[in-house]
């Protein structure tokens, strides 16, 4: 499902609501006039003349200005009516909607998403839509608690520090990056043995985007190569159906344009793809053409980078990317001993 189609869904939704606020606010309306006989005569008039209005409007040699004076006082009668019995219409269409903030628009006057009710629809439809590729739900910056890390300094070439130090300093980086977004100084790589945490402060990142409304996926490596090879595969097969090829260009297409994507486990190939580095340089450069931005995960080394793929990967790495180390053991193995 491509970003757009993803996103009409969000605007259909809005739309949805509008129109069912409006049908129930019709429906209370159509009550308190059943129990007001001379309001609904009232308002039966104002409907009776801007019909008369608009009739005149369309009806050549006629004078639809002749008809405001009626119209104007049978406006004035039926507003005066509902004040008497002190009916807000306003208010009353109002208590219909799902959101007051934005009516039901999912956006604010100025155009900005709404604060209120526009992240937890979009996140709603990711889920439905590509719940495989979202994070883990429960990994947030709040929950995150540095004491698991040890304290014990170990010695860098650069000098002597501990996992917790260092992922204090990971941590102010990250929630920088998304106090920063969408143009953070640099895409990360998080490097770091496997169980270190790279993958869920990579989904507390995401999680925080997605609060605020934005796109953010996470991938396996293996989950991007099924996702290229398929939507490959049936660009080459003369017999594809349409409507299958146009899914999984979508879906394609969403890699290339989230807000953010972070692909977990850099580094590991499932060898579906004939040319895997040529993906990940399309899809580095297409990501920064269109001004989006990514996230690796890796248990690699910039060194091993240049081993496993090539030094036009590692000098793309290193042009755009910040490189953040994860340091220390196993937090699962410690965990399974007690530590």
């Amino acid at each position: 499902m491509s970003r757009e189609s993803l996103l009409r869904e969000v605007r259909t939704i809005f739309e949805e609501r509008r129109l069912r606020a409006s049908l129930r606010a019709d429906v209370a309306r159509a009550a308190y006039l059943a129990e007001h006989e001379d309001l609904a005569l009232a308002d039966r008039a104002v409907q009776e003349a801007r019909w008369a209005k608009l009739s005149a409007l369309t009806t050549p040699g006629s004078r639809p200005d002749e008809l405001d004076e009626d119209l104007e006082a049978k406006e004035e009668q039926l507003e005066q009516r509902l004040q008497q019995l002190g009916l807000d219409e306003e208010a009353l269409a109002a208590a219909q909607y799902e959101c007051p903030t934005c009516q039901d628009r999912g956006a604010t006057l100025d155009g900005e998403p709404c604060p209120a009710c526009y992240a937890e629809t979009l996140r709603g439809v990711l889920q439905r839509e590509i719940s495989g590729y979202l994070p883990e739900a429960t990994a947030s910056f709040a929950n995150y608690s540095l004491t698991v890390f040890s304290d014990t300094p170990v010695q860098l070439a650069n000098g002597r520090t501990s996992p917790r130090r260092q992922m204090e300093q990971n941590l102010k980086i990250a929630q920088r990056f998304v106090e920063d977004f969408p143009k953070p100084e640099h895409n990360l790589y998080f490097t770091g043995q496997p169980g270190t945490g790279k993958t869920y402060l990579a989904s507390c990142i995401a999680n925080a985007l997605l609060d605020q409304g934005r796109i953010a996926l996470l991938l396996t490596m293996l989950q991007f190569e099924e996702l290229v090879s398929r939507y490959r595969t049936l660009q080459r097969s003369f017999g594809a159906k349409p409507e299958a090829l146009a899914e999984a260009e979508g879906a394609y297409d969403l890699l290339l344009d989230a807000d953010l994507l972070i692909l977990d486990d850099f580094g590991v190939q499932a060898r579906l793809l004939p040319e895997p580095l040529s993906e990940l340089m399309m899809l580095l450069q297409q990501r920064k053409i269109r001004g989006r931005q990514t996230i690796l995960t890796s248990n690699m080394n910039l060194r091993d980078v240049g081993k496993h793929y090539d030094e036009r990967l590692l000098s793309r790495i290193l042009e755009r990317f910040a490189i953040l180390p994860f340091l220390g053991d196993d937090l699962r193995l410690r965990k399974g001993r007690g530590e």
